[in-house]
């Protein structure tokens, strides 16, 4: 029913710094009915192991992704180093591996270019510019043939973008004009992974479910002085990948621009956070 469900959607739309907590065209685009949103595939397990401010808890979760907010859950140990990453899928009752991922997580740097490591022959250089969901290109590496295999550096700074994310921040999204804008909080992860919290009756990215996940991801594709930074973001399923742009960080700020992809790309959400 639900992979049905997906199938008419996509016809009809033809970071090191570590805290106590936590990646057109003019025709008008396809409003989804507020009532149904898009439903997610069910998870591969039946239980969740969280890290909030450095503790570890176990939570259920039913085949649509429903699971409870902060502060949930069965507690199971901590991380003395504060959380790495915001949650791992569980195999049966326990999560013997849950602990190890959650407490030492590595960093993103953002995305890299997928030439790097390939192979490749004599001293060539080659552009690897990165694509956004929503189909544009931007600044991504430049690749040179090292012994054999491509070595890329970025044209940014997208690790030192990806590692200002981390935090705990707090604010209102402003949503296209078929529902009102709502309040989010929303934690970043050092390896990307992100918990967004909704107060209204409307998930943080509209789509799918509050709650963390291993594939609820955000990853710094470029980034530009003048534009702000581009990224991925996943939200309800692991192939449902929206596209964040226009984002500005800062200290105490974060603002961007997030786009459903699957909705061609014609229904801007604006986020306005402050950090916590």
């Amino acid at each position: 029913m639900r992979h049905a469900l997906l199938a008419t959607l996509v016809a009809l739309s033809g970071c090191t710094l570590y805290f106590d907590g936590p990646s057109g065209d003019d025709s008008p685009p396809v409003l989804p009915d507020a009532a149904t949103h898009p439903l997610p595939d069910a998870f591969t397990g039946d239980r969740l192991e969280r890290c909030e401010d450095g503790k570890l808890y176990i939570v259920n979760f039913d085949d649509f992704g429903n699971q409870p907010g902060h502060g949930a859950g069965i507690p199971v140990g901590s991380c003395g180093s504060g959380c790495k990453t915001a949650a791992v899928l569980c195999s049966g009752q326990s999560c013997p591996t849950g602990q190890g991922a959650l407490c030492s997580a590595p960093p993103s740097t953002g995305k890299a270019c997928q030439l790097a490591g390939t192979q490749c022959s004599g001293a060539a250089t080659i552009e690897c510019p990165q694509s956004t969901t929503c189909g544009f290109s931007v600044p991504g590496s430049t690749c040179t043939c090292v012994n054999g295999s491509y070595t890329c550096s970025t044209h940014s700074d997208i690790a030192g973008t990806q590692a200002a994310l981390v935090g705990k921040w707090r604010g209102t999204v402003t949503p296209p004009s078929f529902t009102q804008p709502y309040q989010v909080s929303l934690w970043i992860y050092s390896d990307g992974t992100y918990w967004g919290e909704s107060s209204g009756s409307d998930p943080t990215f509209y789509y799918g479910n509050d709650g963390p996940h291993p594939w609820r991801k955000i990853q710094v594709l470029s980034n530009s002085a003048t534009e702000g930074a581009w990224a991925d973001i996943g939200v309800f399923t692991s192939f449902n990948i929206g596209a964040l742009s226009s984002l500005v960080v800062t200290s105490t700020k974060l603002t961007f621009t997030y786009n459903a992809s699957w909705h061609n790309c014609g229904q801007p959400f604006y986020f306005n956070l402050t950090r916590e």
